[in-house]
């Protein structure tokens, strides 16, 4: 028979006791605000209602903290209404942090699907449905002939993308402050498409509205993302239709065996005329005759100026081909044909065969694209706000020319003059990736990106780079299995790789420990530096770094450093700079630590550093990084009411052995290869003793000599 201390019985009655006592005051809190008015906002509040953990599914997602659910509207332009929802998480959970998320398509509808999984982060989050109801409007898809009455308003019209954002931000934040007793600390978004879209207008026409955005596969040159729509569907009419067998079979010509990945399709030289029927052939199921090689490379090729050749938009990349079905006229029909029969010529009989890719376009620039385009190149204003920007684009998305966005990013630094605007803009190019995520045909392609972390990457530690550096590899093991590969970023724009570093396993993430005897230089050059993950023969006993750091620490030359608040901005630019964007330098100190102290050292140490700085939410990339590495989550929760209550022995006596104040030298790192543990062992001492002597400082308000 089990046995229960009464201690504990008490604890548990009294926890639980509190926690009925909260969720009492929440729904009280949250009652109130259905009194809520403002005339200066326009807010109407349908409902306020607050929702138990557990208590609300969408898409089999559920809520995993309680929160406010509200339900409300706001007044734009003359008479026109944005619907939203405003969804406050429980105050435990809720750390000063606001985020917006945008729509999709022709949006008309609140995507709840985004504001449950932002709310299960601890965020207080709104959407709303960009101004116009897609039940009034076809259920919110397009169609030939189909009268959709937002694109005959041009307050709606504006609102969809340039506005919609902006005009939900300021009565959210309101209900924000009401809510809690204080605005929000930090404030972000986040979209994908047309809400990738939106997210380049925020930069565009709101540069101080929020602190960070992520606009993932944008649209943000709509206009002409429609024009593509139409060419491609013009293209392959007829007998220039290409079925999916006939895309898979160009795929697989295109491809390279290995993964079937390319990594930078921009390298890939490839002769479509190979892939041409013979005059002879009867049996074209593999091979394109002529009409359907035409329609191949006039995608490829994107829309050009009938009138001088422009490009009116890119065209698609080798290796996209098996999702291009969507662009056999599916999309003309849902975007491009009711843009132009609504909007551009106000003709519900409008005949689009007629289009002309000459003298047409200004129409489509001077009647949509001033209205839903978001494609200027000065981003001055953001930058000076200290606004930050991320942009996913998957090679394979089905919607947009993944090109897009690098050739936008390039116009960008030319604005800047060339220079480096990675420190407010930064674009990741996801090989297989499809539209918002995961490519049907790509099954294989993980697509799972934690940009709200600030950490992009995807499951199976497949690493993105930030463009123009790529994600390349070398195989090791099963050359069919992706967790068989190192990756490591290298510039795009060159033919040739960078060294591979020596020494690591496999790109699962599993790193071995380099050795100080020299039984491991011998093993390693025995297998050229690429180790494979299920050598018959294992390397050397690993020596952790636990002993080393510790021995590290002691040797460090003293010096007295600067403010906590500089030395915290140092310590985060570089030590997440290099851990999380290196070579190797993320998987050396994940995979080094041994297991009872590794998420101390996560926790502990990045955990902290990572709160103060703010610009975007990491602490569930952390947390969920600890239960993943196998620590249980009794004992992650521990580590971090320690951290909390500044109590944890454990941390306090191994600080006790490190002398404290040395000289912080970030400067010998930042350029650095990692190719084994004592090229990244200095970076981590020094991180952690410029943390422990910045805290200690921030609590010690005389100097310590």
């Amino acid at each position: 028979m089990r046995s229960f201390s009464v201690a504990a019985i008490s604890a548990s009655y009294i926890l639980s006791l509190a926690r009925g006592f909260v969720l009492q005051q929440s729904a009280s809190s949250c009652s109130k605000l259905n009194s809520f008015y403002d005339k200066s906002l326009g807010i109407t509040i349908y409902n306020a209602t607050l929702i138990p953990r557990g208590g609300l599914n969408v898409s089999n997602v559920f809520n995993s903290v309680s929160f406010c659910q509200i339900v409300a509207s706001v007044a734009y332009a003359n008479s026109d209404t944005l619907n939203f929802q405003l969804w406050l998480p429980e105050e435990t959970i809720y750390e000063g942090r606001f985020m917006a998320v945008g729509g999709g398509g022709m949006a008309g509808t609140v995507d709840t699907s985004n504001m449950i999984q932002q709310l299960n982060k601890g965020f207080a989050v709104a959407g709303g449905d960009s101004g116009h109801r897609a039940a009034d409007n076809n259920n919110g898809g397009g169609a030939p002939g189909v009268y959709l009455p937002y694109l005959h308003d041009v307050n709606q019209v504006k609102a969809w993308i340039h506005n919609a954002i902006s005009i939900l931000t300021q009565p959210a934040k309101s209900l924000v402050e009401q809510y809690y007793g204080a605005p929000a600390r930090y404030s972000y978004y986040d979209g994908c498409s047309t809400g990738g879209a939106q997210g380049f207008a925020l930069a565009q026409f709101y540069p101080d509205l929020f602190d960070g955005i992520y606009a993932g596969s944008p649209g943000n040159w709509y206009s002409h993302l429609a024009l593509s729509f139409l060419w491609n569907g013009l293209k392959t009419q007829n007998t220039s239709y290409l079925n999916q067998d006939l895309l898979n079979y160009i795929t697989d010509a295109v491809l390279d065996g290995g993964d079937r990945l390319i990594e930078n399709p921009l390298l890939c030289n490839f002769d479509m005329n190979k892939l041409a029927c013979d005059t002879s052939t009867t049996d074209t199921s593999t091979c394109l005759t002529p009409s359907q090689l035409t329609a191949a490379k006039a995608i490829y090729a994107g829309p050009t100026s009938s009138i001088n050749g422009a490009q009116l938009y890119p065209g698609f990349s080798f290796g996209s081909e098996t999702e291009w079905a969507l662009q056999e006229q599916t999309l003309s029909n849902a975007f491009s044909i009711p843009i132009l029969q609504n909007l551009v010529y106000n003709n519900l009989n409008y005949d689009y065969n007629t289009f002309n890719f000459g003298s047409d376009v200004k129409d489509v620039d001077l009647k949509a694209g001033v209205l839903i385009d978001e494609i200027t190149t000065d981003l001055t204003a953001f930058k000076k706000a200290g606004g930050k920007m991320l942009v996913t684009q998957g090679w394979a998305d089905p919607y947009n020319a993944a090109i897009w966005p690098i050739q936008h990013m390039q116009d960008i630094q030319n604005f800047f003059k060339g220079s480096d605007i990675s420190d407010f803009f930064n674009l990741f190019m996801v090989p297989g990736g499809g539209h918002c995520g995961a490519a049907s045909n790509y099954p294989n392609v993980p697509a799972t990106y934690h940009v709200v972390d600030r950490l992009i990457h995807t499951v199976k530690s497949r690493k993105l780079c930030p463009w123009p550096q790529t994600a390349s590899f070398v195989p090791g093991g099963d050359e069919n299995s992706w967790a068989d590969y190192v990756y490591y970023c290298n510039d795009a724009t060159q033919e040739e790789t960078l060294g591979i570093p020596k020494g690591w396993e496999d790109g699962e993430g599993d790193v071995w420990a380099l050795d100080t005897t020299k039984a491991w230089p011998q093993w390693n050059n025995q297998r050229t530096g690429r180790a494979r993950l299920n050598d018959p023969y294992p390397p050397p006993p690993r020596t952790y770094l636990d002993d080393r750091l510790l021995k590290a620490h002691l040797s460090l030359v003293q010096k007295t450093p600067d403010s906590p608040e500089h030395l915290y901005h140092r310590v985060l630019n570089s030590l997440l700079h290099i851990l999380f964007t290196s070579k190797s330098g993320y998987w050396v100190i994940r995979e080094s630590l041994t297991p009872s102290f590794r998420s101390r050292f996560i926790v502990l140490q990045l955990f902290p550093l990572l709160d103060d700085d703010g610009v975007f939410h990491e602490h569930m990339f952390l947390l969920t990084e600890c239960r993943r590495l196998g620590e249980p989550w009794e004992l992650v929760e521990q580590h971090l009411e320690n951290v909390c209550r500044n109590n944890d022995g454990h941390t306090k006596n191994f600080f006790a052995m490190i002398q404290i104040g040395l000289q912080v030298r970030f400067y010998r790192y930042e350029n650095r290869t990692f190719e084994k543990i004592s090229d990244v062992l200095d970076l981590v001492g020094d991180a952690m003793a410029v943390m422990e002597r910045a805290n200690y400082i921030k609590t010690h308000p005389v100097p310590v000599v």
